[in-house]
């Protein structure tokens, strides 16, 4: 899931902007001045506040009021630091709460919206970090004509927010303009941020790419002589390794090409791409109106709106079938024994052809290998793909990498219940499986 963090200054349009990509389809918009009067409300924090401020910061109801709280609270700085010790730990914690919250339930994306993002710690919660800014004039003509703040008021908060930090992964928007044009920013913004929605790998090789799915290929040629796509093939197209434009606008239909051919027949700018599975691009896929399949010279073939948005949802709930079987960490006890060896029987050569077809494009896995594993009173054995890690990845990169090989497991291997996925960190156990493997070529 993408976490957005967008922070700005005083009337430069954070707000606004956040209102704009959650619109684009890039999930809630939290905004954590609210989740602050949330918490007013919370027993644990109306008792600290209370203690610190008196009781005539409460109403005749007994609840906190904001007017009378601000009152005392931005008295001093001192007082200011006593509000910000208690309610800025409690805001991190549920704003925490809210981004699990909504990965949990397979959300794609959400946005917090925060004036003191960087001050506050709620940066680190963050995969893409936004700042925006505007000269002071224009926000001060903002805060009087819109807000309705008084002149000498709105002045006085033009340069109260938070510190930019020195990080050149922020994306810094200049919003000088009017709302239309903060719009077509919104537009640009989201096709930048949009294969962050996308479970799959940036392809680095660019025109050089050389991507095939030989069997989608001839699938999509069969379905543009029939004139529609089955919905018996929906499962199969879920475990197809695709390839994804990172061009389209929102609202377009959605290109996916079965080979990278595919892919610059229609794209002659040579436009970046994603390599995935479809089953992982369909929280890309919600707000297209349709589905179109492209293989090699020039054959495609359409999936119209309400099949698509069919597609969608099968797509969905087969990740969440899926998401039961991820990765966790294997412990191999002391003196415990363990027998790795080739698989018997050979693996078929198109699951091989699978696994580089699948791993080529990503550039954080440097080897791939397939080895059974086994203990010496173990009844059967397990196949085991393990992957050398270029770079150190997290546990929901492995999770991803996980599903994208499980996937393989119905077209290539049905007579195999059983298939585990390993990210080997430990020198002698790479070399004892590079022993054991067939050769899987990295096709780089």
């Amino acid at each position: 899931m993408l976490v957005i963090g967008i922070s700005g200054q005083t009337g430069a349009g954070k707000s606004t902007l956040a209102k704009l990509l959650s619109q684009r389809g890039f999930g809630e918009n939290l905004e954590v001045d609210a989740v602050g009067h949330e918490l007013l409300a919370d027993s644990h924090v109306k008792d600290s506040l209370l203690k610190v401020f008196g009781r005539e910061i409460a109403d005749a109801t007994g609840q906190i009021c904001r007017r009378s709280l601000g009152r005392k609270a931005f008295a001093s700085e001192e007082a200011t630091r006593s509000l910000n010790s208690i309610m800025h730990p409690a805001m991190v914690k549920l704003v925490a709460d809210r981004i699990a919250t909504a990965r949990s339930n397979g959300q794609s994306a959400i946005i917090v919206n925060a004036a003191l993002l960087f001050s506050m710690g709620l940066d680190s919660l963050c995969d893409r970090l936004i700042y925006v800014q505007a000269d002071p004039e224009v926000r001060l003509h903002r805060l009087v004509n819109y807000r309705s703040w008084a002149e000498d008021s709105a002045r006085e908060r033009l340069f109260a927010q938070d510190n930019l930090p020195a990080n050149s992964d922020i994306l810094l928007i200049e919003n000088n303009g009017n709302e239309a044009e903060l719009a077509a920013c919104a537009d640009e913004l989201a096709v930048k941020l949009r294969p962050g929605l996308v479970s799959g790998q940036r392809c680095p090789q660019h025109r050089d790419c050389d991507f095939v799915n030989q069997h989608l290929e001839k699938r999509i040629v069969e379905f543009f002589e029939l004139g529609a796509v089955p919905h018996c093939f929906f499962m199969e197209l879920l475990k197809q390794p695709v390839l994804l434009a990172m061009h389209n606008q929102s609202g377009a239909s959605a290109e996916i090409f079965a080979s990278s051919t595919a892919f610059y027949e229609n794209c002659s700018h040579a436009q970046e791409h994603i390599h995935s599975n479809f089953a992982r691009l369909a929280v890309w896929l919600t707000d297209r109106p349709d589905i179109r399949l492209h293989a090699a010279g020039g054959v495609s073939v359409l999936i119209p709106g309400q099949e698509a948005a069919k597609l969608v949802i099968q797509a969905k709930n087969y990740l969440q079938t899926l998401k039961d079987g991820s990765v966790e960490d294997l412990e191999i006890a002391d003196g415990q024994q363990m027998i790795f060896s080739t698989p018997d029987p050979e693996l078929p050569a198109g699951f091989i052809e699978f696994l580089e077809c699948v791993f080529s494009p990503l550039d954080e896995v440097a080897s791939v290998y397939a080895f059974v594993m086994s203990k010496p009173d173990q009844v059967g054995d397990n196949l085991v793909i393990g992957i050398i890690p270029a770079r150190k990845i997290s546990r929901e990169e492995a999770d991803r990498l996980s599903f994208l090989i499980i996937e393989g497991v119905d077209k290539y291997l049905e007579d195999r219940d059983q298939l585990d996925f390993m990210v080997i960190e430990d020198d002698e156990l790479a070399r004892i499986a590079s022993s054991v493997s067939p050769v899987i070529n990295l096709n780089r």
